[in-house]
C-alpha cells in the first residue's frame, strides 16, 4: 500500500515538474513564455511522449480487463 501511495505521488510531481519548466522564464525577468525555446521545445516533446504512452498503457490495461472479464464468463459453467 505504501508503495502505491508513492508510485502515485510520482505522478503528481511529474505535473508539477513539467507545469514549473514550461511556464517559468529561463531568464527570471517576467517575460511572456517563448513556446519554441529550445529547453522548452524538449520538455514539451517529452510531456507529448509520457501522456502518447499514457494513453496507450491505459488503452492496453482496460483492453487487457475486458478479455479477463470474457475468459472468466466464459470458463463459468452454464446451469
Amino acid at each position: 500500500m505504501l508503495w502505491k501511495a508513492f508510485h502515485f505521488s510520482v505522478y503528481v510531481a511529474a505535473i508539477a515538474m513539467f507545469w514549473h519548466s514550461v511556464f517559468t522564464d529561463p531568464d527570471l525577468k517576467n517575460s511572456p513564455v517563448d513556446w519554441f525555446d529550445g529547453g522548452k521545445v524538449f520538455i514539451e516533446i517529452c510531456l507529448l511522449v509520457i501522456v502518447v504512452v499514457s494513453v496507450l498503457r491505459w488503452r492496453y490495461s482496460v483492453r487487457k480487463a475486458r478479455h479477463a472479464k470474457g475468459a472468466v464468463a466464459e470458463a463459468m459453467p452454464s446451469p
